[in-house]
């Protein structure tokens, strides 16, 4: 049974879905059951290195994910690129759906994929609700803007790579992914590089970077309630605000919980409520 159907069985309210309702709850209230249930599995694609990537470490440090990893760097000839998707990227679209819950694409130079490739990224994002999340630098202009992918994204323009201090103010949502971390004072964290992002009509804003009044994540389900959410951060994981000093999480200590919120709320689990209990 794929991963995917799980999921869709624990919406539906099946034996099978009250029995992945109960292993979320075990997941996030004890660290030492979770050899015995489901985890959250994930494909990070691009600038996979920790320093880098943050989700990489943040993944590796916490037990409700597994985790793997095609390294695509920059500098690399078409030819190089499609002998790492040899070794590390699934074979069909069948089986990335059964493999994965969701994948990550850290400014990954994917410009080398073939046309069914790309058709069936689209396909999944579009019909199969698989979750993506993708932070950009040049692998925007290079691997997306003239692709099928561009009418995915939450965002139809993203745009040049700029440094001048800021910090992320959320805006108030329906669903509370974000809230715990303003209480925690995540709001005051300082990030110094980012882009110009330009969201779509029908996206969601999640927080914007102050004082340059522009977004910093921007989600939504392309191709409607079968869609899966599809996440743009604008800051390309910016390492004074997301503390990458050498691998360690640094000045904010809360990044690893709202990604996992973010993971959470984009495969349907129960959202992190109380972050100091689940520490």
């Amino acid at each position: 049974m794929s991963r995917s159907h799980e999921r869709k069985l624990a919406r539906d309210g099946s034996p099978q879905g009250a029995i992945l309702v109960l292993a979320a709850i075990l997941i996030l209230s004890n660290a030492g059951v979770l050899a015995e249930v489901d985890r959250i599995s994930c494909f990070i694609l691009g600038k996979v290195h920790a320093s880098l990537c943050p989700v990489t470490g943040y993944f590796e440090e916490d037990p409700l994910f597994m985790y793997s990893l095609e390294p695509i760097p920059s500098g690399l000839s078409d030819e190089e690129r499609r002998k790492y998707d040899r070794l590390y990227y699934p074979r069909t679209r069948s089986i990335l759906l059964e493999t994965y819950d969701i994948l990550f694409f850290s400014d990954a130079r994917i410009q080398h994929f073939t046309p069914r490739q790309y058709h069936d990224l689209d396909s999944c994002f579009r019909e199969a609700g698989l979750p993506s999340v993708w932070s950009f630098g040049p692998a925007y202009g290079q691997a997306i803007e003239n692709s099928i992918l561009y009418e995915v994204l939450p965002v139809s323009d993203h745009n040049g790579h700029y440094h001048k201090n800021w910090r992320v103010v959320f805006r108030p949502q329906q669903d509370p992914v974000f809230d715990p971390f303003v209480e925690l004072g995540m709001e005051r964290v300082i990030g110094d590089g980012y882009a110009y992002v330009k969201p779509r009509h029908g996206s969601i804003v999640w927080g914007d970077m102050q004082p340059l009044d522009t977004p910093f994540l921007v989600s939504w389900r392309p191709g409607g309630s079968k869609g899966g959410h599809t996440w743009v951060f604008a800051d390309e994981y910016n390492v004074l605000w997301w503390g990458l000093s050498s691998g360690s999480r640094g000045n904010n200590p809360f990044a690893i919980d709202m990604v996992t919120n973010l993971v959470l709320y984009s495969v349907d689990m129960p959202l992190i409520s109380d972050i100091h209990s689940r520490r």
